[in-house]
């Protein structure tokens, strides 16, 4: 017995600590907390590379930090997606953005979601594309023609996508029946002024 574990004691080890921490990782998921991604899967390869069976290694690949890179491009590329759309929609409501648009250090946007008792706040960028997950939906604020500013929404319903203008005065804009596979969701934008020191 203790042959065994003075040859593969150390593989043995890093496969049980790689397994503890993707476990700790997906329980933190599950409880809408940051895990310690990418630690365990590193160590469950390194046992695996040591090991004299090399496929154990694969396990590696439960870790979520090792799909990282594939999730940073499937954002990139949603993102033109989503922007690309807003521009047709840019045209059929006769919007220009701006396209020097920087973000605006006196106002925040804020995002509340009454049904999950949640509020994001966000840096104010006119012209620029905001995504919400859940509920799931894409929006501008942006300013028509005659300085008006106007709430572009995209609505992702399914795999249907409607889009809603609105406008967006001093006391913001809601979002209302957004339906989502957990429920349906109302959201209320609002432009608050950051306090300066």
């Amino acid at each position: 017995m203790g042959a065994f574990f003075s040859q593969y004691g150390v593989q043995i080890l890093c496969f049980l600590l790689g397994a503890f921490f993707i476990g700790v990782s997906y329980a933190a998921m599950r409880a809408q907390r940051s895990g310690v991604w990418f630690i365990g899967g590193i160590l469950i390869l390194i046992g695996g590379l040591l090991s004299p069976c090399k496929w154990p290694a694969l396990l590696a690949l439960a870790d979520q930090g090792f799909w990282f890179p594939f999730y940073m491009f499937r954002d990139y590329m949603n993102d033109k997606a989503v922007a690309k759309r807003f521009e047709s929609y840019y045209r059929e409501n006769g919007i220009t953005p701006d396209p020097e648009a920087e973000i605006s250090y006196d106002k925040n946007l804020k995002v509340r979601i009454d049904e999950r008792d949640e509020e994001l706040v966000w840096n104010y960028r006119n012209s620029s594309v905001y995504h919400l997950r859940i509920p799931r939906i894409n929006f501008v604020i942006a300013k028509d023609r005659d300085g008006n500013e106007r709430l572009i929404v995209e609505r992702c319903d399914g795999k249907e996508r409607k889009v809603e203008v609105k406008p967006f005065g001093h006391d913001g804009a809601s979002i209302s029946n957004i339906r989502y596979k957990k429920g349906i969701f109302n959201v209320r934008l609002s432009a608050v002024t950051v306090l300066q020191r």
